[in-house]
C-alpha cells in the first residue's frame, strides 16, 4: 500500500552491507547483461534512474518489493536469475508495521508523523494535503458513532477495498484521525499483504497491544495475546488501521476487542470472509477532487494557465499516479504542467514517466501481478488487446480460448487482486493505466505472432457475435458457418443488449477488418448487421458502417455488395440522419450499380427508396413514377415485404391531395399485413401494419370522424403495447397518441386530449421526417392552458 505507512510499528531486522552489496551487484550484471543503460531500465520498468543506481551502489538497502519486481520485470529475469535477485532484496526476517522503503514510502510529501501523549503509540503518516472522499469518510464516521449511541456487540470492521493506487491507505488514516478525534488511541499496523512473508496474526496483535500498552506483549501463544488485546481495549477502546491485510486469519484475532473499538482494513482483496464486516470499495478520485489534489501539491506558477483536467485524466484519475504527477512537477522548479503533459500523451511513455523518487505506478502494479497464477497473469495481460472501457466475461474468454466457467474464475482472481473492476452481473472494466501497463507486459512477455493469434482470434469471435446478434432481427437466424464460433441469443432482447452494450468493441473492429487485409470478415457479417440497422438510429453511425462496406465491397469487387450497402447508407442518410439530398445521390449510385449488375432486388430497393426521398423533396409527380416501377419490380420477384414501402408513398400522395383516397389505400396496406396470410418477415409486417394504423387516423381526423381515430389510436397502442410489443418503438408509441389527443381535442375532449398530446411530446421526435413536435406543441397551445 503506497498511499500511507508507518515507520514503526516492529522494526524490521537491518539488512547487512553484504546483502545490499550482493543485491547491487546482482542488478548490475543483469542490466549490462540487457544491453540497459539506467535510463532505458528505468523508462521500461518505472523505477526511476535514480533509485536503480542507489541500489547498484548499495546506497538502497531495502528497496520495496514491488520495486525488485518491477526491475525483475523489465529486465526478463526468469528462474534461478529472477529468484536470486529477489531473494537478495528480501530482508531476512519480516515484520510486522514496518515498510522497507523508510517513512517516507508514498513519495508524495507525507506529513511529519505526530506523536500521542500515550508512551509507545507511534501514529501513522497522515497526508497533509490529502483531498476529496468526503462522502465515504463521513460514512465511516458515522458508522462509528452509530456504535457510541447505540452500543455494539462487536467492535466496527470496514473493509476498504480497491486497486493498487487508488487511495485505500491515505483514505483509512484520514478516516481513522477523524473517528478518534483526540479521544481515543490510534493504532496502525502494516500487514505486508503483498510481501512473501506477510505478518502472522501472533505479530499483528503484538505489534497494537506494544502500541496501546506500551509494554512488550511477552512470549505467550496467540491466545494469550488476543486475550491481552482484549482486555487492554476494555480499558482503552482503539481505533485500528489494518494497512494491506494478505487475507482474513490476519485480520480475525484483532476482533476480539472491546465493542468500542473501531478496525479499518485495507486490502486489495475484497476479504468477503470476515464475518460480520462492512466493505467499502474504493473508486478512483472524482475529478474535482483530482483537480484539487494537483493544486495543493504543483505550485501557483507552475500551473498557471494549465489544463489540470487533462493532466488527471491522463493520471486515470487514480490518486497514486495524480501524486506522483503532481510532485515530480513540483519537484523541478523550471517545469510547467504542461511539460509533463506532453510526456503523459503518448501512451507508450505514459507509464515510465508517472515516477517520483523510489514511487511509481509500474511498482505498484507489478506488486499485485507477481501474486496471480500463471493463467491469471496471462489473461490479464491479453485484456489489453480489448476496445472499449469495459468488457463481458465471454469476451475475455475469446482471446484465449477459454469457456465461461474458466474464464470467470480468473477474472474473479484479478478482481480480487484490484486488477480488475467487477461492474456487476458478467461485465467488467480495466483501468486505462491498468491496460497500458497490461500491455507492456504482454508485448515484452508473449512473442509477438501468439500476440497477433490472440488479435485475430478476437476479433474473428466479436465480429462473428455481432453478426449473429444482427441475425435475431433477420428472417433467418441459423448460424453462418463462415463466422466461426460466436456467442448465441436467446431473444431478440438479448441480442439488442449485445450491440448496443458493446458497439465500442465490434464496431471498432469492424472498421479494424476493412482496413488490414480482413476485408472478407466485413462482407460476411454485413448482411446479419444489416437486419438491426433501422432498429437502433440512436447509435447514429450506421452512415458511416454502411458507408465503409459500400467502400470494401466496391474495393473486393462484389458490386452486389455494393449495391445492398448504397441502399442502406440512403436509408440512414435519411431516415436517421435526414440529409434528403445524399440519400438521393446515393440511391441513384445504387440504382446505376444494380442495373449494370443485373441486381434485380438492389435495383426496386433503390426505385423505392428514391421515390420516398422525391416525395421528402417536394417532387410528387416523381415519387410516384418511381415508386409505381418499384412496386412492379417487387411484384416481379414475389417479395410482398419490401413491396409494401411503395405502396405507402403512394397512398401517403393520396393522403396528401384526398384524405378519403388515402385512408382506403392505407386500408389496402393493412389487410396485406394483417396475420396470418401475411408472406413477409414478421419486423417488416409490423412496420408496415404499425405505419398504416398511423396514417388512417391522420386521415379520420382531416375527414372529421374522429371517433373513428380514437377507436383506432386505442387499437394501434394496444397493438404496441401488448404480446407483440418488442416490434413496436417510442415513435409508434408517440403516432398513436398524437392521433388519439387530436382526435380527442375534436371530440372536445380536452382533458384526455391534454393528457395523450403531453405524452406524446416527451416520446416525439424533433427532427423530420418524424418530426412532429412542432404540430403537438401548436395543438397544445390551442387547448386552455397552452403548452405545459
Amino acid at each position: 500500500m503506497q498511499e500511507a505507512r508507518s515507520s514503526h510499528a516492529v522494526p524490521r531486522a537491518a539488512a547487512p552491507a553484504a546483502r545490499a552489496s550482493i543485491l547491487g551487484g546482482l542488478l548490475r550484471a543483469a542490466r549490462v547483461a540487457a544491453d540497459l543503460t539506467l535510463e532505458a531500465l528505468a523508462e521500461r520498468s518505472g523505477v526511476s534512474a535514480r533509485t536503480i543506481s542507489d541500489i547498484e551502489r548499495g546506497v538502497s538497502t531495502r528497496p520495496r518489493r514491488a520495486t525488485t519486481y518491477a526491475l525483475a520485470d523489465a529486465l526478463g529475469l526468469a528462474g534461478g536469475s529472477r529468484d536470486r535477485l529477489l531473494a537478495a532484496a528480501r530482508p531476512p526476517a519480516a515484520a510486522v508495521g514496518a515498510d522497507p522503503a523508510g517513512p517516507d514510502a508514498d513519495g508524495a510529501g507525507a506529513a511529519p508523523a505526530d506523536r500521542s501523549s500515550a508512551a509507545g503509540v507511534t501514529e501513522p503518516y497522515r497526508l497533509a494535503d490529502f483531498q476529496g472522499r468526503e462522502d465515504e469518510i463521513a460514512r465511516l464516521v458515522a458508522a462509528a458513532d452509530d456504535g457510541a449511541a447505540a452500543p455494539r456487540t462487536a467492535p466496527l470492521l470496514v473493509v476498504l477495498s480497491g486497486a493498487p493506487g487508488v487511495g485505500k491507505s491515505s483514505m483509512a488514516v484520514e478516516a481513522a484521525h477523524r473517528i478518534a478525534d483526540g479521544t481515543r488511541p490510534r493504532l496502525f499496523a502494516d500487514l505486508g499483504g503483498l510481501d512473501d512473508a506477510p505478518a502472522e496474526p501472533l505479530q499483528v496483535v503484538r505489534s497494537l497491544l506494544r502500541q496501546l500498552t506500551g509494554a512488550e506483549a511477552g512470549r505467550g501463544d496467540l491466545a494469550t495475546a488476543v486475550a491481552a488485546w482484549a482486555r487492554a481495549t476494555a480499558v482503552r477502546p482503539a481505533v485500528v488501521v489494518l494497512d494491506d491485510a494478505a487475507d482474513e486469519a490476519q485480520v480475525r484475532p484483532v476482533m476480539a476487542a472491546d465493542p468500542g473499538t473501531t478496525v479499518l482494513v485495507t486490502s486489495r482483496r475484497a476479504l468477503a470472509g470476515l464475518a460480520g464486516s462492512r466493505h467499502l470499495r474504493v473508486a478512483d478520485l472524482p475529478r474535482a477532487d483530482g483537480i484539487a489534489l494537483l493544486e495543493a501539491i504543483i505550485p501557483a506558477a507552475q500551473r498557471a494557465g494549465a489544463d489540470l483536467d487533462e493532466l488527471a485524466r491522463l493520471c486515470g484519475d487514480l490518486p497514486l499516479a495524480l501524486r506522483v504527477a503532481g510532485h515530480r512537477i513540483a519537484s523541478q522548479p523550471a517545469w510547467h504542467v504542461e511539460d509533463h503533459v506532453r510526456r503523459l500523451r503518448a501512451e507508450g511513455r505514459r507509464l515510465g514517466a508517472l515516477v517520483a523518487g523510489d514511487t511509481g505506478v509500474q511498482a505498484a502494479f507489478a506488486a499485485s501481478c507477481a501474486h496471480l497464477t500463471p493463467a491469471a497473469r496471462d489473461l490479464f495481460r491479453s485484456l489489453s488487446l480489448l476496445r472499449g472501457s469495459s468488457f463481458a466475461a465471454p469476451m475475455a474468454g475469446a482471446l484465449l480460448g477459454l469457456d465461461d466457467e474458466a474464464v470467470e474464475a480468473l477474472l474473479d482472481e484479478l478482481v480480487d487482486l484490484g486488477l480488475v473492476e467487477a461492474l456487476g452481473g458478467s461485465r467488467h472494466r480495466l483501468h486505462d493505466l491498468l491496460r497500458l501497463y497490461a500491455a507492456e507486459r504482454l508485448h515484452h512477455d508473449v512473442e509477438p505472432v501468439e500476440v497477433r493469434r490472440r488479435a485475430e482470434r478476437l476479433g474473428r469471435w466479436t465480429l462473428a457475435t455481432a453478426a449473429a446478434a444482427g441475425r435475431a432481427f433477420g428472417p433467418d437466424d441459423a448460424p453462418d458457418p463462415r463466422l466461426g464460433p460466436a456467442l448465441a441469443f436467446a431473444s431478440r432482447a438479448e441480442a439488442r443488449a449485445w450491440l448496443v452494450a458493446e458497439v465500442d468493441a465490434w464496431f471498432p473492429e469492424y472498421e479494424g477488418a476493412s482496413r488490414d487485409g480482413r476485408e472478407g470478415l466485413v462482407l460476411d457479417a454485413f448482411p446479419h448487421l444489416l437486419h438491426f440497422g433501422d432498429r437502433w438510429f440512436e447509435w447514429g453511425r450506421w452512415h458511416e458502417l454502411f458507408g465503409l462496406t459500400a467502400e470494401v465491397a466496391h474495393r473486393m469487387g462484389r458490386p452486389l455488395l455494393e449495391a445492398e450497402a448504397l441502399n442502406a447508407l440512403a436509408f440512414t442518410q435519411f431516415y436517421a440522419r435526414w440529409d434528403a439530398p445524399a440519400a438521393l445521390a446515393t440511391s441513384r449510385r445504387a440504382l446505376a450499380l444494380a442495373t449494370a449488375s443485373g441486381d434485380r432486388r438492389s435495383r426496386a430497393q433503390a426505385l423505392s427508396d428514391i421515390g420516398v426521398v422525391l416525395d421528402a423533396l417536394g417532387d410528387p409527380d416523381g415519387a410516384a413514377a418511381s415508386s409505381r416501377l418499384a412496386i412492379a419490380a417487387f411484384e416481379e420477384l414475389d417479395l410482398p415485404g419490401p413491396g409494401l414501402n411503395p405502396r405507402a408513398t403512394l397512398a401517403g400522395l393520396l393522403l396528401a391531395a384526398d384524405p378519403a383516397e388515402g385512408l382506403e389505400a392505407y386500408r389496402g396496406i393493412l389487410e396485406r399485413t394483417a396475420a396470418p396470410r401475411a408472406r413477409m418477415p414478421e419486423l417488416d409486417r409490423w412496420a408496415a401494419h404499425l405505419d398504416a394504423m398511423a396514417q388512417m387516423g391522420k386521415a379520420l381526423i382531416r375527414l372529421g370522424r374522429h371517433a373513428e381515430a380514437v377507436e383506432l389510436a386505442d387499437a394501434m397502442l394496444a397493438a404496441v403495447e401488448g404480446p407483440a410489443s418488442e416490434h413496436g418503438t417510442d415513435r409508434d408509441r408517440a403516432r398513436a397518441l398524437r392521433n388519439r389527443g387530436l382526435a380527442r381535442r375534436g371530440l372536445g375532449e380536452r382533458a384526455g386530449a391534454r393528457h395523450d398530446l403531453e405524452r406524446a411530446l416527451v416520446l416525439a421526435s424533433d427532427r423530420p421526417p418524424a418530426g412532429w413536435s412542432a404540430e403537438i406543441r401548436e395543438a397544445l397551445d390551442g387547448l386552455p392552458g397552452g403548452t405545459a
